[in-house]
């Protein structure tokens, strides 16, 4: 059961260059929610989580198909968080790969303000960005007969309505591929372009998680390196640093930032220039997960604010207030087992 609010106290202590903040509070925003991914926040304070869907037990083997992925939006407010509208959309769901697990709605952005109620998303900054995991084409090599039109998408939502339109409108962004281990470049006309190719580990796949702008300009790409942290232990996740205008070779483009922490799910910069990432396991790699605080200036310092205390999480955004907001219970198949909390630290 999640806790309303759960504060962690502790004193700072600072080990090779690793520090645990001395307060955190943990709030929850948003509850009951099925496989919560991505957060984000437009100009006016609006919060949007990108929920995978919810999982249906149909046994190892095939892959299923449901409308229980979502692109929500909410509206906080001292009295709390409402839902403004949400999207849904397709959502695979599977128990053949080491566990049940569901795919969907993932990465989500909201640029501008938003859009009024009467806006009707017709202006640039109504945008809301949303990525569908999977491939169609793995899923249905997997399960033959197989349709859906969704997966492996990214759309364009109507920031007043949250109609969605297809990847062709959306143009100019940035997506990670965890299953290529690329960072790639959308184009306005849908075609791909491939800037960077994230380097493997000793023994398996990194599998990069998330991508932030960073101050300079340059995209800041954390990585999962989950074989690794099993074999090794904690500290084998990384962040690297990405030219978007590079003219690097994709095989040399991307160059190691900031090192020693463990299974990135996302991350984010907020407006004082800290890097943010939350890990899937906490530094001693046993769950529930983390929260990672770098200072832009000095990529060795890293800071542990989560207390050990987020269970699976897999978004993250600084919301208006300065506070940051993270989805918990990201892979939790349990019905609504999830939520988005607000954390805050001194």
């Amino acid at each position: 059961m999640l806790a309303a609010l759960v504060a962690c106290g502790a004193m700072l202590i600072t080990t090779a260059g690793s520090a645990v903040a001395g307060t955190t509070s943990i709030a929850l925003v948003v509850g009951g929610l099925n496989g919560p991914r991505g957060v984000a926040f437009d100009r006016q304070g609006s919060l949007y989580v990108a929920e995978a869907g919810q999982y249906f037990d149909i046994g190892p083997g095939p892959f299923g198909v449901s409308r229980t992925g979502k692109a929500d939006k909410f509206k906080l407010t001292s009295g709390g968080a409402s839902l403004v509208w949400s999207t849904s959309f397709d959502s695979v769901y599977d128990s053949a790969h080491g566990g049940p697990e569901v795919l969907g709605p993932a990465g989500i952005s909201a640029l501008g303000n938003g859009c009024m109620s009467n806006s009707a998303g017709q202006r640039l900054g109504c945008q809301v960005l949303v990525i569908i995991s999977e491939s169609s084409k793995g899923v249905n090599a997997t399960t033959p007969g197989l349709t859906f039109s969704q997966i492996g998408h990214l759309y364009r939502l109507d920031g007043a309505t949250g109609t969605p339109s297809d990847r062709s409108n959306v143009g100019d962004q940035h997506v990670i591929d965890a299953g290529a281990n690329t960072v790639s470049e959308v184009m306005r006309d849908g075609t791909v372009r491939v800037i960077a190719f994230i380097p493997n580990d000793q023994l398996r796949d990194s599998t990069p998680t998330c991508v932030s702008q960073g101050p300079d300009g340059a995209l800041y790409v954390g990585t999962l390196d989950l074989i690794d942290t099993f074999t090794f232990g904690p500290g084998q996740s990384h962040v690297y640093r990405i030219d978007p205008n590079t003219t690097e070779d994709y095989l040399h483009a991307a160059h190691l930032w900031a090192s020693g922490l463990t299974t990135v799910t996302a991350c984010t910069f907020d407006r004082s220039g800290n890097f943010w990432a939350t890990e899937m396991f906490e530094p001693t790699a046993g769950p529930p997960g983390d929260l990672v605080r770098i200072p832009f200036s000095n990529p060795t310092s890293l800071t542990h604010v989560g207390g050990g205390s987020l269970p699976v999480p897999g978004g993250i955004a600084q919301g208006p207030d300065g506070a940051i907001y993270v989805s918990i219970g990201s892979a939790d198949t349990t019905l609504n087992g999830g939520a988005v909390v607000r954390v805050t630290s001194s």
